[in-house]
């Protein structure tokens, strides 16, 4: 009895000691061996300058705060002009391709749906709490959108 558990510690023990050697024998994998065997391609790193004049490049031009999104626009045009503004409405079709609203801007539109300019029947002026700036704009980078020719 006392033979078996020497035998099994002596067991114990060389299968510690191979296993660390086995271990140690490894090495450590470099990081390309890492991102290979994960499937990982590593995109590379833009430089200091090359940040640098890309920022000075986006501050240089900024863009047009007024320039709106078509396809934000299109779900506020679709609740809030649809009804009479398009081809079976009672108003101008604004998305008529080609139309007299296909250049259509902020600066051109904000005074008719802000303040109710030359737009009637009522249902404006849109009070900011109805339209936002930001939907005007959107709406307007819509209609450009869908009336150009």
């Amino acid at each position: 009895m006392v033979v078996r558990r020497q035998i099994r510690r002596r067991g114990y023990v060389l299968a510690t000691i191979v296993l660390v050697a086995m271990v140690a024998a490894c090495g450590r994998a470099t990081e390309e061996q890492i991102d290979q065997a994960l499937g990982i391609t590593p995109t590379p790193t833009q430089d200091a300058a090359a940040i640098a004049q890309a920022t000075e490049a986006a501050s240089a031009s900024p863009a047009d705060e007024n320039a709106g999104t078509a396809a934000l626009g299109r779900t506020r045009f679709q609740f809030t002009c649809q009804t009479c503004h398009s081809a079976a409405g009672s108003a101008p079709d604004l998305l008529e391709p080609g139309g007299p609203w296909s250049t259509i801007d902020y600066a051109t539109l904000y005074p008719i749906l802000r303040e109710g300019e030359g737009h009637s029947p009522q249902p404006g002026p849109y009070q900011t709490f109805q339209l936002t700036d930001a939907d005007i704009a959107n709406i307007g980078a819509f209609i450009r959108e869908q009336a150009a020719p």
